[in-house]
């Protein structure tokens, strides 16, 4: 199966990354933002100060005024799209899924004129790609994504270190599960770990990625789940052990989309067994982060 079809491809290039939050870059793109910079469309006057570009004085106003004030644009960014995957064996009947949404997010932002980075979440190794852009590219990006295999346990102090040196204006989208062995709080590190990077950034978002078989688990009795990472193994032993399950689930993904809504981000939950246009559809409603 392939990772972006020619259907999928065409809907896509309709599609631009958007950045809502103010930044700083000294690049200059297509992605669209309300921040002020350098651009033909004037937006506002403030007053200069020492080390601004004197290039931006408005003479006129200080022939007026005798006061000297900077003229302030409306910009069009140059920002870079960088895709955080999760590779850990939790993945393992999702990885196809969160390889497609990294898929389609990357062919958005180099059909748009954006710069694309992936980082692969390997346990305690945290790599990166090289930078990517132009429409050129979505062939290298497709090859990488197709050759990536599960790897590690997540290790968010590791993500945060990769991120933290990084340090560059960007948009940060996290793809996994969340899963952890039983007492590891994997959820707040995460967040937190994408958060404080996010100093650097404009927005992140969390995409939330789950299989059927984990939403909706069949109901019989002496059904087993093992955890892919530990082998762990939790029976089903009647209708309210199931019961209970979902309960669980439901309150974890409801956490999830709090505290990521709450630190300033965006969330998006994401069946595995559901086409990925999907997952797409809501990437544009849901948290803005694609737009026309």
């Amino acid at each position: 199966m392939e990772l972006l079809d020619r259907n999928l491809r065409d809907r896509l290039e309709r599609l631009t990354v958007l950045a809502k939050k103010f930044g700083h870059s000294s690049n200059f793109g297509t992605a669209k933002s309300h921040r002020r910079g350098y651009s033909p469309e004037f937006s506002d006057y403030r007053e200069y100060c020492s080390g601004d570009d004197p290039r931006f004085i408005d003479w006129n106003l200080f022939g007026r005024l005798d006061n000297l004030y900077l003229k302030l644009f409306l910009a069009e960014d140059d920002l870079i799209l960088r895709l955080i995957i999760d590779c850990s064996p939790s993945m393992s009947y999702k990885f196809f899924t969160s390889k497609q949404i990294a898929a389609a997010l990357g062919y958005v932002a180099l059909a748009s004129g954006n710069r694309l980075q992936f980082l692969f979440c390997r346990g305690v190794e945290v790599t990166s790609s090289q930078i990517m852009r132009g429409k050129s590219q979505s062939g290298r990006m497709l090859e990488m994504l197709r050759k990536l295999e599960l790897e590690g346990e997540l290790q968010p102090l590791f993500l945060r270190k990769k991120l933290l040196r990084m340090q560059n204006q960007g948009i940060n989208v996290f793809l996994s599960d969340l899963l952890a062995p039983a007492g590891t709080d994997l959820l707040s590190s995460v967040i937190n770990t994408i958060k404080s990077a996010s100093v650097f950034c404009r927005d992140f978002y969390l995409v939330h990625i789950m299989s059927e078989q984990e939403v909706n688990p069949a109901c019989q009795n002496g059904q087993v789940f093992v955890d892919q990472e530990t082998g762990d193994e939790i029976k089903l032993r009647n209708r309210f052990d199931l019961d209970a399950y979902k309960n669980v689930l439901k309150e974890f993904r409801d956490t999830a989309r709090q505290e990521v809504v709450r630190r300033g981000g965006g969330y998006t939950f994401v069946n595995s067994g559901r086409p990925v246009l999907e997952a797409v559809s809501a990437l544009c409603r849901g948290t803005g982060l694609l737009g026309r």
